[in-house]
């Protein structure tokens, strides 16, 4: 499969905090899942629970 069109970087707004978040307890959740268990995962995973928090997060360092 070939791509065409490259792909667009930019830096992450206000808004994309709340999908971020939601992305963020998914990858924990899912992507971790071989190596942590349930209640290591839930902890991790909660550190996106707060969306104004996790938007402060992402603002302290670069986020694209």
């Amino acid at each position: 499969m070939s791509h065409d069109t490259p792909p667009v970087f930019r830096a992450a707004a206000a808004a994309d905090a709340a999908p971020l978040a939601s992305r963020f307890r998914e990858a924990v959740q899912v992507g971790a899942a071989a190596d942590y268990d349930e209640t290591a995962r839930a902890v991790w995973a909660a550190s996106a629970d707060g969306v104004d928090a996790f938007r402060m997060r992402l603002a302290r360092g670069v986020t694209l």
